[in-house]
C-alpha cells in the first residue's frame, strides 16, 4: 500500500482550506462589514451615488442576466435604475464572514422593498470586501433571487411588454421598467439600448 500519497492528499487539502480562509468569529471585522451594510442600506432609500461610492473604485457588481458592470459609474447607474424603478428598501443579513488578511468573503440574505413596505424580492448574495485603508469596500458583489420561476417562464428568454420594451405598467415589469427576464425579477435591471 502506498500511504503517502493519502497522507500528501490531505495535506494538500488542508493548506487549500487555509487559504480559503477560515470563518471569522471575530466581532471585530462582522461589525465593521455589519456598518457598510447599513450604510448601503441607508442610501437605499434614494442616493445611488452614495451605493456605488461603498464599492472599490474597480469594483464589480454581477446581478442575475447580465454581464458584470465595473466599475463606480456603471455600478451607480445600476442601482440608480433600481430606486428610479420603485426599490424603496434595501434589507440585508450578514450570514457568514470568512477573511484572509486585506480580502473577506461575506455570505448573507437581502430583502427589497418598495417605499410602501412592500417585498418585491429576496434571495441571497456573495460579496468580496477588499480593506482600503481603514474601510472595508464591496470589491465583487454577486446576488441572485429566491424567487421561484413563475408558470410558463423559459429560463434565460427575455420578455418585453406590448411595445417590444418594458412597459411600467405591465405586472412583469412593475420593480425596474426595464426589460425582466421572467425567471428573475432581479433580472430586470437588464437594460436595453
Amino acid at each position: 500500500m502506498k500511504r503517502t500519497g493519502i497522507h500528501g492528499g490531505r495535506a494538500l487539502i488542508l493548506i487549500g482550506l487555509s487559504v480559503l480562509g477560515t470563518p471569522a468569529h471575530a466581532d471585530q471585522l462582522r461589525h465593521e462589514i455589519d456598518g457598510v451594510n447599513a450604510e448601503f442600506s441607508a442610501a437605499a432609500a434614494g442616493n445611488a451615488a452614495g451605493m456605488a461610492a461603498l464599492y472599490t473604485p474597480n469594483g464589480q457588481l454581477m446581478p442575475p442576466g447580465s454581464e458584470p458592470l465595473r466599475g463606480t459609474e456603471a455600478i451607480r447607474k445600476f442601482w440608480e435604475g433600481a430606486l428610479a424603478s420603485g426599490v424603496g428598501a434595501v434589507q440585508l443579513k450578514t450570514l457568514e464572514v470568512f477573511a484572509q488578511g486585506a480580502i473577506a468573503t461575506e455570505v448573507g440574505a437581502y430583502e427589497l422593498k418598495d417605499k410602501g413596505g412592500k417585498v418585491l424580492d429576496h434571495g441571497k448574495y456573495i460579496v468580496v470586501w477588499r480593506r482600503e485603508g481603514e474601510k472595508w469596500r464591496l470589491f465583487r458583489d454577486m446576488f441572485s433571487t429566491n424567487v421561484p420561476p413563475g408558470p410558463g417562464s423559459h429560463s434565460g428568454t427575455p420578455r418585453a411588454g406590448r411595445n417590444g420594451r418594458c412597459d411600467r405598467l405591465e405586472t412583469n415589469c412593475r420593480l425596474y421598467g426595464q426589460i425582466p427576464l421572467r425567471h428573475d425579477p432581479i433580472a430586470r435591471l437588464v437594460s436595453v439600448p
